[in-house]
């Protein structure tokens, strides 16, 4: 939208951003009515939650997050759940932001694979589940690696709603099928909830997921930067 392609240092949104903070602001304000119309069809078309994939916010430090991106994040967290879905918040490399980001109100806040589940969750607070994710290429490894590799994910219960596993954001071809069929049973079966009452809204298994930001059906690839 700014940069005019995928970008990994953002130069010309952060000069908008940081030069030409009015048209920021209205460019984030358009965004987000857009998006709220969106997830409103994909809710009336039966999605039982929506994801918000804030997939380059991670390039942000926690003051221009706080500055520049936290209000239109909050804005379409509250908005949709308005909608009566539970809302999924989740951007990449946000381990800095993950306490602000739960400041949003999001039911379920998305952890990439980068920072241990549980040092995630405490970022986070127990007030909220978390979407724990793995890192795709771990598919690659032999099947003993990646037993390993998924009982590091698993965390014992705690006071929190729930965890949920997931692939962190995409599956690469050619797809290992002898690594990824164990994989998916495992993952069926590794939900953590705990005993507590539920909090927010019932964060059960959802029939249809979209990611908000990233403007598409959410299958084995999320979107594209919201902003950028």
């Amino acid at each position: 939208m700014i940069e005019g392609g995928g970008s990994k240092n953002y130069i010309h949104t952060k000069r908008m951003m940081y030069r030409d903070t009015l048209s920021w602001r209205l460019l984030l304000d358009k965004i987000v009515k857009v998006l709220e119309e969106y997830c409103r069809l994909q809710v009336q078309a039966g999605a039982d939650v929506i994801q918000i994939f804030d997939s380059w916010v991670g390039s942000l430090g926690l003051a221009d997050y706080r500055e520049y991106a936290f209000d239109a994040s909050l804005r379409l967290v509250n908005s949709v759940q308005k909608m009566g879905v539970p809302v999924i918040y989740f951007g990449v490399e946000t381990a800095g932001l993950l306490g602000e980001m739960a400041k949003t109100g999001a039911d379920v806040i998305g952890l990439d694979w980068r920072q241990p589940l549980d040092e995630g969750w405490r970022a986070v607070g127990h007030g909220h589940a978390v979407q724990g994710n793995l890192d795709p290429i771990t598919l690659f490894a032999p099947l003993k690696s990646w037993n390993c590799a998924s009982k590091r994910f698993c965390v014992p219960p705690t006071a929190a709603p729930a965890t949920s596993s997931t692939l962190a954001m995409a599956s690469f071809p050619p797809r290992p099928s002898k690594t990824s069929r164990p994989s998916c049973a495992w993952s069926r079966s590794s939900v953590w909830r705990s005993p507590v009452p539920k909090q927010t809204n019932d964060l059960g298994a959802p029939s249809i997921a979209h990611s908000a930001m990233g403007g598409k059906p959410q299958t084995s690839q999320h979107g594209e930067p919201s902003h950028a």
